[in-house]
């Protein structure tokens, strides 16, 4: 089985980017860490079988194909084979995750098209959904806490300190502000609203995602 997710992204290389990459020093790693994050994902359809990601399911193949990149980075201290597989992720899945960027052990997504993940310090239980983006504003970027949902289209930018268990509603964008723990953010700008929930509330919202035994 391993062999064969090997020949299947090597392939993959060869024929779409048309470059050979010997991905053997790498794979295990990227594949121990793709098993440890959806390991905690309460979505059936993320449940890992078989000890290996599935290459046709686009969400866990995305959350691989990160990792995979991350490993080349981490262990060649270099880009030289990571950005090829980043390029690769960025083809097949239409989400932008650049492989020096240190994403959580625990993460999730879902059909992330249009999703950029940049520079940010990310905290676990971190899921995005299609059209989300987390990036720098003034050389200055977020830092996030664990449990952050994104919903389709919200935003977090700059210099944001958002708290543990804060839901993005879709369509909110935030810039430069601190957000508290548990809450929900709405709309942006001067309509933005911050709603304060309970632990027991955002869980009860969140439990098709994670489950935190």
């Amino acid at each position: 089985m391993f062999e064969s997710l090997k020949a299947h992204v090597e392939m993959q290389l060869r024929n779409i980017l048309c470059i050979e990459i010997d991905t053997s020093s790498y794979l295990d790693n990227a594949i121990k860490r793709t098993i440890f994050a959806n390991s905690f994902n309460n979505n059936k359809y993320y449940r890992i079988e078989n000890s290996l990601p599935k290459i046709f399911h686009s969400g866990q193949y995305c959350v691989f194909l990160y990792y995979l990149s991350n490993e080349m980075y981490l262990q060649d201290n270099s880009g030289e084979n990571a950005e090829k597989v980043y390029y690769l992720n960025k083809i097949l899945n239409s989400v932008d995750i650049f492989y020096e960027v240190t994403m959580p052990d625990i993460f999730s997504l879902e059909h992330p098209l249009g999703s950029v993940m940049g520079r940010a310090k990310y905290g676990d239980y971190f899921h995005f959904y299609q059209g989300c983006t987390v990036g720098g504003s003034n050389g200055l970027y977020p830092l996030l806490g664990k449990g952050i949902v994104m919903y389709s289209n919200s935003k977090i930018l700059g210099d944001c300190h958002v708290g543990n268990n804060v839901i993005m509603s879709a369509n909110s964008y935030i810039i430069d502000c601190n957000i508290p723990d548990n809450s929900i953010v709405f709309g942006q700008g001067r309509e933005m609203v911050i709603k304060q929930i309970s632990t027991e509330k955002y869980q009860e919202l969140t439990k098709q995602f994670w489950s935190k035994d």
